[in-house]
């Protein structure tokens, strides 16, 4: 948080849990801000995540830097698609690619049940630090209103152990 509006802060501040002790939530007022008054920053006191397991494997695909968006990927129940200079990497449930397409399959995801403000904090090292320390691979997504944790389905059921110390699955 801004050393500025550190003295705005009026109440003290809760880890999201006990994992993470150093992370906290913050959120900004909703309206409008101008420089003749300072926003301040209410915290969140947080309990527990609640987690829900989507049903369906996902596929990792990775395809050349000039591709479209292909038809397959769209109108389905989940599909990330994201463009950078090098790459369109498009993750969807996998009995959706087709063949020839380069692929990580076996994709499980734990959906952070929101909506979540877009200016909360912490969210994703709270999920990812003790699965690192369990030595459990993650790839993350965000998305205007929530965030999804991704892991292999190989290490699907040790992630729900770790988890579930922290977060209530559904």
């Amino acid at each position: 948080m801004p050393a500025d509006l550190s003295a705005e802060v009026s109440t003290k501040a809760e880890p999201v849990n006990e994992i993470s002790s150093d992370i906290f939530k913050y959120i900004p007022p909703v309206g409008k801000w101008s420089f003749s008054n300072k926003p301040t920053f209410k915290i969140m006191k947080t309990k527990k995540l609640t987690l829900s397991i989507l049903p369906e494997k996902l596929g990792i695909c990775h395809l050349s830097k000039n591709s479209p968006v292909p038809d397959w990927a769209k109108d389905i129940s989940f599909c990330s698609i994201c463009r950078t200079k090098d790459e369109l990497s498009v993750i969807l449930p996998q009995d959706k690619i087709p063949g020839g397409v380069l692929a990580e399959k076996n994709w499980r995801a734990f959906k952070v049940e929101g909506p979540l403000s877009l200016f909360l904090t912490g969210i994703c090292a709270s999920l990812a630090k003790p699965l690192a320390d369990a030595e459990i691979p993650i790839l993350y997504i965000s998305t205007y209103e929530t965030d999804y944790l991704l892991v292999e389905e190989k290490n699907l059921e040790k992630a729900k152990k770790v988890l579930t110390k922290f977060c209530d699955i559904k």
